[in-house]
């Protein structure tokens, strides 16, 4: 961008934030110090409304319906609160002081339909609520939008409130406001209630356009399905075309621990609750779900999880879009225009300031002309009236030969004299023609006469001369003619006639007198044509004098005239050029549209280094993200998402014009993230899942980054189409395609650090810097470790990055402390149990682990993660699995036997029927099992163990101790006998024996003995005998 054009936006951003700036601090001031307290019943004398009890605060309700019933009133709470099981009506308007005293209103209920709802559901600029901690349920019905626990709408300041709870809504749901507005100032404010809602959701506002700051969440958001829209959420699936598909008709988005969505600045905040829901959510973060302002030093421990754009600290940064409008071609032009007004006046000016003298030059010239002017004008006046008298003077002598030849109406008698009044009616009809002449132009001259127009009055002049010398000619032929009618005719008419005599006298006198007049008339034109060139000659010389003075004058001021004329030149040269440029600059934005690859806005995020919207600033991110797609230790995604911000927000600075320049800033810097990322799909980064535009810079990551089943995964960021500088991260990374320690696939790398172990199943475009990068980008001065992967596509080029020892990197100046030493951190339940700092490359042996903390039902043990050669930092977690209560031999509907005490899922019971053994007296054997409870992976088991040995027939049950059957206790369970054993052994199961039985035993024991006896008797006497 031209240095120009950065300049000027850059004092328009500047003067933005110090506007914004000076706000913030006005609408932080304290409104209110200490003041004498009076009850309720005085409010509308009293400045202070003291508040005890229920009644009075739902009093404020009613009286508060109106904005200028609460201007400059100051509310004190000064007892707790508790609506548990009352009515409970919010505060419509409010724009005075409320000090709630670290007093608690508890036990609110919104249950009825609307939206803007709250303890105060507006509050104006002037509002100031503070100290005040409330409780309750915000589940409103029917729009259910602008939903907060302290205010719907806050354009005020709200300080120190807390607000605990449960809150269910549609739109704009926050602890604290369910929309900050940009006058809006919210500061050391906490929300430990749990959010559910569909859009714009976050724990301390919904949606942000003015100050966020010192605040923090401890309640989970969005963090359950309950509540969300019914339609959110069915038929979730993670492959790629669902995920694209969806993202139009998705209900649940921008969700964010501390505000939904943010177009102001959130400074100094955290969050600490779990935000988002399994495969659900779009543009969900740990503290603002989509941000295009500002965002600055925050924190986030709590699991992010969401289905696309899921981030750390926000799950989408919007980029600040500004147009800074220029003057066009035609506003350039008018300003050059006014350039060559200004010259074209100069040189009036400096013509004008050459000499006095000249300046008196013209005035004298101009008298002079005027003076010419009258002086030929009065003569012309004069001529005019002469002229006039002249042609009425002719006229009637005309008129009266006229009137006398038609009255001779007798034979003239004479050929001569019938000729001659021939000719004298010729010549009077030629007398009329040049009087008419006299009036009307030049009709009576020869063909062959010219005018010039250049003579002015003397050609005018000569013209009349001409004229009158040809009349005089035709006078003195009517004259003669006019003569020899008398003297030839009168000699043919008959004498007597008297009348006839008198008429010829009459046309003589008339011709004579004719003649005359013309002679006369044209004598006086002579003398006027004398009279006026003298007196011209006069004139004219003091004009010739004042105009060579006039000359001498203006020689003076030739060279200043040249250099004007110069400028001037080059003046229209420029405008030429304006038109030109303005034409070409036209066709250029007519393509920059028309071509789908050409960004319409330019980047100018590197160069950008005040704070303004659309910046990241020194935030971290202790917490796993769990996404979809799209998803960063940072930010899910850096860019304009269509499909859920269609209106694309843009500033616009400078009178409108046909010549724009677009600029957009977006930026991470000086960020850190140490939890894991994870996404089913594409686009997982260390900081960034994707940065479509803006700049990545001075930001380090220590967790994990993988994908499920995806590609594009990366130290830094998964794809970014912008800048990369200055980052470290240490880290391991796998994915399928494009994994790299610093970026899936890049375009600008520079001056970024590697220590990281890349994974892939097989996959392509791999490398310790990116598994693939734009060529028409730029990389330099990267550096890694060197485990044998090259640095772009396991390739590293000469001067893009340098594969280095651990060793060597431990030389490079300001390395973070991070990479001189290993972490090995035990977590259990996300709470840390021990941390082992190790060396690179050391090997920690099992038997210096911690021991996993006991949890009542489950057994527990550290995940099996390979320890040796460690080359990165590790977080190892405890694995608690719930114990096995009962096992079976078989799946039986009744098996033969059941075990009972904690076993691990792995450990199996079997049993066998064996030969009988001998019972005590008193039993009846029915059978005998041996039984074995084993453990595959020879794990300890449970001393105590409860067996159920199903029964039937029996009663009793032994076990076999040192080849003696021992009758132990049991209860009978159905057919089941339950009784204490041990992990092994023999079973007897018995029935007690008849009383009958007992004797009959005893008799048939007798007899055997004596057919005993006697049997051995019988043989000692066979022996005898034969003896």
């Amino acid at each position: 961008m031209p240095k120009i054009r950065h300049q000027k936006l850059k004092e328009v951003l500047t003067m933005r934030w110090r506007t914004r700036k000076a706000a913030w601090m006005m609408a932080a001031a304290v409104l209110v110090t200490s003041m004498p307290i009076s009850s309720f019943s005085a409010q509308a004398e009293e400045s202070v409304i003291v508040i005890r009890t229920e009644e009075e605060f739902l009093e404020l309700s009613k009286v508060y319906v109106a904005e200028q019933n609460s201007e400059g009133k100051i509310v004190s709470l000064e007892a707790d609160l508790n609506f548990e099981g009352k009515e409970f009506s919010p505060i419509p308007v409010f724009c005075g002081t409320f000090e709630g005293n670290d007093h608690t209103i508890g036990g609110i209920s919104i249950w009825q339909s609307g939206s803007n709802q709250g303890l105060f559901r507006y509050l104006e600029e002037e509002a100031v609520v503070r100290n005040l901690n409330v409780q309750g349920e915000l589940k409103p019905d029917g729009s259910r939008k602008k939903i907060g626990g302290i205010a719907g709408t806050n354009k005020g300041t709200i300080q120190n409130c807390t607000f605990a709870g449960k809150g269910e809504a549609f739109e704009n749901l926050g602890g604290i406001a369910g929309i900050n507005e940009e006058t809006g100032v919210i500061e050391g404010c906490l929300n430990r209630a749990e959010l559910t809602g569909n859009r714009r959701i976050g724990g301390i506002a919904g949606e942000n356009a003015g100050m966020i700051q010192d605040s923090y969440n401890e309640g989970e958001i969005n963090a359950a399905s309950e509540g969300l829209d019914e339609d959110s959420g069915k038929d979730i699936s993670v492959d790629r075309e669902s995920i694209h598909n969806t993202v139009v008709i998705e209900k649940v988005n921008d969700v964010g621990g501390i505000a939904g969505l943010s177009s102001g600045t959130i400074q100094q905040c955290g969050n600490t609750g779990q935000i988002g829901y399994g495969h659900t959510g779009y543009n969900i973060g740990g503290i603002a779900g989509r941000q295009s302002g500002i965002l600055m030093l925050c924190e986030n421990e709590g699991t992010i999880t969401g289905r696309k754009d899921v981030g750390g600290i926000t799950g989408q940064l919007e980029p600040f879009l500004t147009i800074l409008y220029e003057d066009d071609t035609f506003d350039r032009i008018n300003s050059q225009v006014d350039e060559i007004a200004d010259t074209t006046d100069a040189m009036s000016q400096k013509l004008h300031n050459t000499t006095d003298a000249s300046i008196g030059n013209l005035d004298r010239v101009d008298e002079v002309i005027k003076e010419i002017r009258d002086l030929t004008r009065n003569k012309k006046d004069v001529r005019r009236g002469k002229r006039d008298d002249f042609d009425e003077q002719a006229g009637r002598q005309l008129d009266l030969i006229d009137e006398t030849l038609a009255n001779m109406e007798l034979d003239l008698g004479s050929r001569s004299a019938e000729r001659a009044a021939s000719r004298l009616q010729g010549n009077i009809k030629r007398a009329r023609e040049l009087l008419a002449s006299l009036r009307d132009g030049t009709s009576a001259l020869p063909d062959d006469y010219i005018f010039d127009e250049e003579e002015g009055i003397l050609g005018d002049l000569q013209y009349l001369y001409e004229v009158m010398n040809q009349l005089q000619d035709c006078a003195g032929e009517i004259a003669e003619d006019t003569q020899i009618m008398v003297e030839d005719g009168a000699r043919g008419v008959v004498k007597g006639v008297r009348s006839f005599e008198d008429d010829l006298d009459a046309l003589r006198l008339a011709s004579k007198e004719l003649l005359d007049m013309t002679r006369e008339y044209k004598n006086e034109l002579f003398d006027d044509v004398d009279n006026l060139d003298e007196d011209l000659t006069g004139q004219l010389d003091q004009l010739y004098d004042e105009l060579d003075y006039l000359s001498n004058n203006l020689k003076s001021g030739k060279d200043q005239l040249r250099e004007e004329k110069a400028r001037l030149d080059t003046q229209l040269d420029e405008m030429q050029d304006i038109i030109v440029e303005g034409k070409e600059r036209i066709e250029a934005e007519h393509n920059k549209i028309s071509d789908d690859t050409e960004p319409l806005f330019e980047d100018i995020s590197e160069s950008v280094v005040d704070l303004t919207d659309g910046m990241i600033v020194g935030c971290s991110n202790k917490g796993d993200v769990l996404s979809d797609f799209q998803a960063g230790g940072i930010v899910g995604t850096i860019g304009i998402e269509l499909d859920l911000d269609p209106e694309e927000d843009i500033k616009t600075y400078g009178e409108e014009s046909l010549y724009m320049n677009r600029y957009a800033q977006a930026s991470v810097r000086g960020c850190r993230n140490d939890g894991d990322i994870t996404v089913q799909q594409d686009y997982a980064g260390g900081i960034a899942g994707t940065a479509r535009i803006g700049v990545l810079a001075s930001n380090q990551n220590y967790g994990d980054v993988s994908s499920v089943d995806g590609d594009y995964t990366g130290g830094i960021a998964g794809e970014s189409q912008s800048l990369i500088r200055g980052s470290y991260t240490v880290c391991q990374v796998s994915g399928n395609d494009y994994a790299g320690g610093i970026a899936g696939w890049g375009k600008n790398l520079k001056d970024n650090c590697a220590m990281v172990s890349v994974v892939t199943e097989g996959g392509e475009w791999k490398g310790s810097i990116a598994g693939d990068r734009d060529e028409e980008g730029e990389a330099e001065g990267n550096c890694y470790v060197d485990d044998g992967l090259g640095a772009v596509d396991g390739i590293t080029f000469k001067g893009e990055a340098d594969g280095i020892s651990y060793e060597t990197l431990l030389q490079k100046e300001e390395l973070p402390d991070e990479f001189k030493s290993l972490t090995i951190t035990f977590l259990a339940d996300d709470q840390i149990v021990e941390r082992i700092v190790c060396s690179y490359g050391q090997s920690l042996n099992p038997e210096n682990m911690p021991t996993v903390p006991e949890k009542e039902g489950f057994f527990q043990h550290w995940e099996d993660v390979d320890l040796s050669n460690i080359r990165k930092n590790y977080k190892i977690h405890a694995v608690y699995t719930p114990w096995i209560v009962t096992i079976a031999d078989s799946s039986d509907p009744m098996p033969l036997l059941l075990a009972e005490a904690s076993f691990y899922p792995e450990v199996t019971v079997h049993i066998q029927e064996k030969e009988p053994v001998s019972v005590p007296n008193g039993y009846q054997m029915v059978k005998t099992y041996q039984y074995q409870i084993q453990d595959p992976e020879n794990r300890p088991l449970p001393e105590d163990v409860k067996l159920h040995i199903l029964a039937k027939g029996a009663d009793v049950v032994g076990v076999v101790r040192d080849g003696t059957v021992d009758v132990v206790a049991a209860t009978k369970d159905g057919d089941y006998l339950i009784f204490d054993g041990g992990t092994y052994g023999e079973i007897v199961l018995m029935k007690n024996r008849p009383s009958w039985m007992i004797f009959v035993g005893i008799g048939a024991a007798a007899l055997a003995a004596v057919f005993v006896i006697m049997k051995k008797c019988g043989i000692k006497r066979r022996i005898q005998r034969r003896r």
